[in-house]
């Protein structure tokens, strides 16, 4: 049961980890040099594609993570697979709980943005957006590594 968790676990933090890869190395930067118009586009095209998929991916990400991280502790308390595990765990956690503070509520803006809108600085807001996305990435990466390391110690 323990090796099919992982498994699973693998899987889902794949799913995850392929977005933050794709951003750190390329989108990051093409998105940070096209108009303001564009980015809301794309942005608002892509949170309709994903958005979906992202509700199931990370929680059973979370979920089951934990329960590798439990199994792992109980059947082999302090081993490499348990270590790694963990911070898989945790990374995939501070990933989560990074976009719940700064990226969800950024792309909830840009939901209501329109061309020429005023009020609001979005130029900075997708800059903060994506400066975490890419430190996601950077987590969900390490976390994967650690996972990798674990499984095939």
């Amino acid at each position: 049961m323990f090796t099919s968790v992982k498994m699973v676990f693998l899987v889902l933090y794949l799913i995850v980890v392929s977005q933050g890869i794709f951003y750190l190395y390329a989108l990051s930067e093409a998105l940070s040099g096209i108009s303001m118009d564009a980015y809301a586009e794309i942005r608002n095209s892509t949170d309709k594609v994903i958005e979906w998929p992202h509700k199931f991916v990370y929680p059973a990400a979370v979920l089951v993570g934990l329960i590798a991280v439990v199994l792992s502790f109980i059947k082999a308390p302090g081993s490499l697979v348990s270590i790694t595990t963990a911070i898989a765990f945790v990374c995939v956690v501070v990933d989560l709980a990074l976009a719940v503070k700064f990226n969800l509520p950024i792309n909830a803006q840009f939901h209501t943005y329109q061309a020429g809108m005023q009020g609001v600085d979005w130029e900075s807001l997708r800059n903060t957006w994506l400066q975490v996305l890419n430190y996601r990435g950077v987590l969900q990466v390490v976390g994967f590594l650690a996972l990798l390391v674990g499984m095939f110690k």
